[in-house]
């Protein structure tokens, strides 16, 4: 039996399974298939599908504002993710996250790192003397440390998970002495444990110290190791 043989809502059932490229190569190919293809309720689930929003790093959706698109609509949003273009009529159907951060006198420099995925900013507060991270999506702090006046700090993500560990390096107890931490923070329960520490002479503040974040991140163990130290440094 041919495929269009079947019937519009077996046929919109199965695009529904399929991903994007797939809906548009058969659509192209075979007419007969082209207006289930444009089908508004197939684009819908297409833009809610959590394959493609993770795929392109996308913050979660609201299903309200994409349900008054219509297909045409539908379709440029999709096109807008894909290519990363800028503002666009269709820009009110993406849900986005409004919220203030209070920062730090001009003159003394906060810091801020956005991370890679643009949903969290590690913020190093120079007059609250700490660091913190933030949920953009979800307008929340998820984590918070406190640190001294003199702190240099360098932040990466754990491959393959929303696990972050935040490098820094901050005057020791003892004169003329720093330490260097490496801190392990779990992005989504904000959950956080200390994998590296070493006091060194304070001449570290002398030179860039990013060279040894590469370090202590190669050589600090895996997380579900029982060692919590465990570094060698040759």
């Amino acid at each position: 039996m041919p495929f269009e043989a079947l019937g519009e809502d077996v046929l919109l059932k199965i695009f529904c399974f399929c991903d994007i490229s797939t809906v548009l190569a058969v659509s192209a190919i075979n007419q007969a298939l082209r207006r289930i293809a444009l089908a508004k309720q197939l684009w819908l689930s297409l833009v809610l599908d959590p394959r493609f929003r993770d795929a392109l790093d996308l913050p979660p959706p609201d299903r309200g504002q994409l349900e008054c698109l219509s297909t045409k609509e539908l379709i440029a949003v999709v096109e807008n993710a894909v290519t990363g273009s800028g503002e666009s009529s269709y820009s009110s159907s993406v849900a986005t996250t409004s919220f203030q951060i209070p920062l730090d006198d001009m003159e003394d420099c906060p810091e801020a790192w956005l991370l890679p995925g643009a949903r969290y900013i590690l913020l190093h507060s120079t007059t609250q003397h700490t660091l913190c991270t933030y949920d953009v999506w979800s307008a929340r702090r998820v984590w918070e440390r406190p640190v001294q006046a003199r702190t240099l700090c360098q932040v990466d993500l754990v491959p393959g998970g929303a696990v972050t560990r935040i490098f820094f390096v901050q005057t020791g107890d003892h004169p003329h002495t720093c330490t260097l931490h490496v801190e392990e923070v779990d992005l989504t329960t904000g959950a956080s444990h200390e994998l590296f520490n070493l006091s060194l002479g304070s001449t570290i503040f002398e030179a860039t110290p990013w060279a040894t974040f590469s370090l202590a991140l190669c050589c600090t163990p895996p997380r579900h190791s029982s060692s919590s130290t465990g570094v060698r440094l040759q």
